[in-house]
């Protein structure tokens, strides 16, 4: 009789063991699942870029969590890509807004760079897009965010280029949790 009973325990520990050892792993299954549902929505609205910018003879590398589908405006630092490059620009005109080309004059560009073509002036500017305004599809941006007032050369891109509008910088680590904004003065000096 003890032997059927010393049996029978072994048999309910052995039934609860897997019930146990089910359990936990059904959770292990549906906690990753629900990480793995999670990663994919947070991937749909963000996106980690990494970019290196250059000043002077010093180049780094900075790397910053990017808003896909959130609004950007003049001044704000967006990334793009170009072919294979990936950098970060600011913003300095939207569809419409007129170009200012010119020495000395605030937010005015001494050569505007469209689809493979420079413009010096505005005659030349009317001759490569038929006139002094962003056309539309594109964003006049200064590749050289540190710039202040007038600016060198205005990159007319598509605006499918754009990535997104850079939402906190996650690398280098000095920099951590600052908005994207903080790069105008943090890769100037």
């Amino acid at each position: 009789m003890k032997s059927k009973e010393i049996g029978n325990k072994n048999k309910e520990r052995g039934t609860c063991g897997r019930l146990l050892l089910r359990g936990v792993f059904g959770s292990f299954y549906v906690l990753i699942l629900l990480l793995f549902i999670l990663t994919v929505l947070v991937m749909t609205v963000f996106r980690i870029t990494t970019f290196e910018k250059k000043t002077g003879d010093i180049s780094r590398t900075y790397s910053v969590l990017t808003f896909r589908n959130a609004g950007y405006g003049v001044g704000d630092i967006i990334t793009i890509a170009v072919g294979d490059e990936v950098t970060a620009v600011q913003v300095e005109g939207l569809p419409g807004d007129r170009i200012l080309l010119g020495y000395g004059t605030e937010h005015s560009f001494n050569r505007i760079d469209y689809q493979g073509k420079s413009s010096f002036d505005y005659d030349d500017l009317a001759e490569c897009i038929g006139s002094d305004l962003v056309p539309e599809g594109y964003v006049l941006v200064d590749p050289d965010i540190t710039a202040s007032g007038n600016q060198v050369v205005g990159l007319l891109i598509r605006q499918d280029s754009i990535i997104g509008k850079a939402g906190v910088v996650l690398y280098p680590f000095s920099l951590f949790g600052q908005p994207g904004d903080h790069l105008k003065q943090s890769i100037g000096g």
